[in-house]
Formats: structure tokens, C-alpha cells, sequence
């Protein structure tokens, strides 16, 4: 995986090498929860903003048993 991001950020095109600084602040986040968190200066537009959105979590839902039809 850090392969992949080491190619993202490599990469001469901007919007590949953005979703590299993605990827790569988002593992930088889960593996180290203290100290200094990793960050990259990138446009923020839609598609950040979109691909940050995937990475909070959600409280799952729960699953509501139906009720027997009144038959």
C-alpha cells in the first residue's frame, strides 16, 4: 500500500499526487494518534472533500426486526 502512495505522490499530474496526500494523511492518522499529524497543502475541492467524507466513521445501523403480519 505505502508503494501506491509513494507512486501517487511521485506522480507529475496534481489531481494523482492530491489523492496521494489523501491516502497518505488519512494512514498517517490511524497509525500515529499522538504527535504531530501529517499534512499536505492541496486545493480542497470537491473531489478532497468527497474522499475525506469516506473516511468518518458512522454509527452503524441498526437492523429493526419486523413484526408478525396479523394474519
Amino acid at each position: 500500500m505505502m508503494e501506491g502512495v509513494k507512486c501517487h505522490l511521485d506522480s507529475s499530474l496534481p489531481r494523482l499526487r492530491r489523492l496521494g496526500m489523501v491516502v497518505a494523511e488519512a494512514i498517517s492518522s490511524r497509525l500515529s494518534t499522538e504527535g504531530p499529524v501529517l499534512k499536505f497543502e492541496y486545493e480542497d475541492d470537491d473531489e478532497t472533500r468527497e474522499l475525506k467524507s469516506l473516511l468518518v466513521q458512522t454509527p452503524s445501523l441498526c437492523v429493526v426486526p419486523s413484526l408478525p403480519d396479523d394474519e
